[in-house]
């Protein structure tokens, strides 16, 4: 058996991939799982609470695998 190390410049391989449209009082989300075609949608209040828990809903549900995110710049 051969120990591999992971390739430092490798594509991860994302359990999904997240959109936010900021706001200034509601962030809005797009979500989709790897290997899925469903979409889902939501948002989250604009605070730092509330982006934290969100945030840390996803690492929880995606078992700290990597995600990626796309954010709206203005």
């Amino acid at each position: 058996m051969t120990n591999r190390t992971p390739d430092p410049g490798a594509e991860p391989e994302w359990a999904a991939f997240v959109a936010i449209d900021w706001g200034d009082r509601k962030n809005f989300w797009k979500l989709a799982v790897a290997g899925c075609e469903q979409r889902e949608l939501g948002e989250v209040a604009s605070t730092p609470e509330a982006v934290d828990a969100w945030a840390s809903g996803l690492a929880l549900r995606f078992g700290g695998r990597p995600i990626a995110v796309i954010l709206e710049q203005s």
